[in-house]
């Protein structure tokens, strides 16, 4: 059976999956889906905000259904809560309507639905990678894995991280992967091996 660094051919291929795998995963991290998580957050704000009775003057007033509304109107009716719950309520609704605005023009939702997705989808390839490994010559399910996850990064490019901010993660994966599974591995390629 095979040492680490026995096997170049199947190694490296460990490690161009392991890229890949890796950079899936990190795919969480990514800005669009904080902002996703962010937003998420904020329709929960808004939704308190409405059924305590802040946001439903303002709503009227942006939204243009106020047929009329001034802003002093829509402070009006905010009478008789405390000056800084008021100052409080049109803050947070300035806020939350600003950044409703970015996450809607930068398609951030869709963005981050995608990298959710693709961190799903590698995480079953890598659990699929370690299924695959422990066998004399792995070589061609991992040839079929490669395709996968080429076809998967292809499809998911937009979000996909930078595989330069990931190196030291994919080096030592990959390492991991090695050390554990290399003793399965016939130490010749099937080619190679005598008759």
């Amino acid at each position: 059976m095979a040492k680490p660094g026995e096997r170049a051919d199947i190694e490296n291929k460990v490690g161009e999956i392991a890229n890949r795998i890796v950079r899936g995963k990190k795919a969480l991290e990514n800005r669009e889906v904080r902002w996703y998580r962010v937003n998420y957050v904020a329709k929960l704000v808004a939704s308190v905000s409405m059924s305590a009775g802040f946001s439903p003057p303002l709503i009227a007033l942006i939204g243009g259904e106020g047929k009329g509304e001034t802003l002093q109107a829509a402070i009006g009716q905010l009478e008789g809560l405390p000056v800084y719950l008021s100052v409080l309520g049109f803050t947070v609704f300035g806020v939350l309507a600003i950044m409703q605005r970015i996450y809607v023009d930068k398609d951030y939702e869709k963005k981050a639905i995608q990298a959710i997705s693709m961190f799903e989808a590698f995480q079953r390839i890598g659990i699929q990678m370690q299924q695959r490994l422990p066998v004399t010559d792995p070589m061609p399910q991992l040839n079929q894995l490669h395709e996968a996850v080429m076809t998967l990064e292809l499809a998911s490019a937009m979000v996909m991280p930078d595989h330069r901010k990931y190196k030291v993660e994919t080096d030592q994966y990959s390492n991991e992967l090695i050390q554990e599974y290399a003793k399965h591995w016939d130490v010749q390629r099937p080619n190679e091996r005598r008759v």
